[in-house]
């Protein structure tokens, strides 16, 4: 047997598995969100929420 090279670095590795989950975690609240009326505050903190999520996703990447 041969071990076959990554084609990333171990640090690039980790940084997309922790976006991939910070991307989950933001389609899982958006999907929770949606069962919420248009008025009520919460539905407003999810979506900053996620907006935070993704921002911290693109410093990542």
């Amino acid at each position: 047997m041969q071990k076959r090279t990554q084609s990333r670095r171990p640090a690039s590795r980790q940084a997309a598995g922790v976006a991939a989950s910070l991307l989950t975690d933001a389609s899982r609240t958006l999907d929770a969100g949606d069962v919420l009326p248009p008025a009520d505050r919460r539905r407003e903190d999810t979506y900053k929420v996620v907006r935070d999520a993704l921002t911290q996703v693109r410093r990542m990447l």
